[in-house]
């Protein structure tokens, strides 16, 4: 699982953002007092029926652009694999 990181700093104060592929937490800093936000990503089932609608039946083969080993492993987990392609 991946862990990202971010800050930003404003005239207002920080917002220090974590993301994994489940979960987004910020943490708001201001004047020394952290104030935490939470939140759920949806699920990769619900992300991947979003994308299907707009896309419709067009078809991208994310293998024709030579993916990394991580993106690989990450279409292989969606249920994606090169061999799909090839129908």
């Amino acid at each position: 699982m991946l862990n990202n990181h971010t800050m930003i700093n404003t005239s207002h104060g920080i917002v220090d953002i974590f993301w994994t592929d489940e979960e987004i937490i910020m943490t708001w800093r201001d004047n020394d007092k952290d104030i935490p936000v939470e939140m759920e990503l949806p699920s990769r089932k619900i992300r991947a029926e979003r994308v299907r609608r707009v896309l419709g039946d067009y078809r991208f083969n994310p293998y024709d652009r030579n993916p990394t080993d991580a993106e690989i492993d990450s279409l292989e987990a969606d249920g994606i694999t090169r061999e799909s392609f090839d129908e």
